[in-house]
Order: structure tokens, then sequence, then C-alpha cells
């Protein structure tokens, strides 16, 4: 063989291998676990470049004057941008849950506003709550 075309073939393999673990990595998942301010559990999930299986509680000053832990599941994938952003909004039958966070260096940042309506004349929130979520290994 000649020794330009071993370099090119070397060059190839080279560039195949480093796509196929680029591929590999961003298809991994990573599971976070964190707390937000209220001291209260956040567990979420990390695939390439989408939250999934979002958990959390938070306590809701209510209309009425009650207090409702609320826990907060089954919500859609959220995308992650570029640079690590997570900004989200997301309405249920009775809930609203805006997240807004940053994924940096294997902790993700940030907070989460949640309002409820309980009944026609009692409604829960807005509450905000920070939260901070490392990597689990």
């Amino acid at each position: 063989m000649r020794p330009g075309l071993i370099k090119k073939c070397i060059a190839a393999c080279l560039a195949l291998s480093l796509a196929g673990a680029a591929a590999a990595d961003a298809a991994t998942t990573r599971s976070f676990k964190g707390k937000t301010s209220q001291k209260k559990t956040i567990t979420f999930r990390i695939t390439g470049k989408k939250l999934k299986r979002l958990k959390f509680s938070i306590n809701l000053t209510c209309s009425d004057g009650s207090t409702l832990t609320d826990a907060e599941s089954g919500f859609e994938t959220i995308k992650i941008g570029k640079s690590g952003k997570i900004s989200d909004t997301q309405v249920g039958k009775t809930d609203t849950v805006v997240t807004t966070a940053r994924l940096r260096r294997g902790k993700v940042t940030g907070t989460l506003k949640v309002t409820d309506k309980l009944s026609s004349t009692v409604s829960c929130g807005p509450q905000t709550v920070k939260f901070s979520a490392k990597r689990v290994r």
C-alpha cells in the first residue's frame, strides 16, 4: 500500500470512531437528584439534550389561607438549549409549572414557579422555589 492511502484509511477510521463515541454519549441517560429551597426532593433524568421524568413537591399558599403540598410529575419532555439553558412552561388541568434553569458541569440550578387551581373559588400560588440538583453516579 502507498503511504498516502494508509494515512487516509487511518483518518477515516478515527473519524468514524469519534462520531460513534459522540452519538453514544448523546444517548446516555444521566440521573439527577437535589433539593428545592423548601428542602423538598427534586429528581429528573437527562438523555442527550432532553430533560425527562421531572418530579418534585412544593408547598403552596392558597387563597383560603390553607397550605397545599403539591406533588408534581408526569411532565412532557423538556428540551435543553445549546448553552445548557432550560426554559419551559407546562399547563395541566388545574396547574401551571414554569421551569427556568441551566445545566452546567453536571449540575442543574434554577427555579420552579407553580400555580394550582383547586376549585372555582380557591387557587394556590403562584409560588416560586429555587432548586439545585447534581448528577447521581
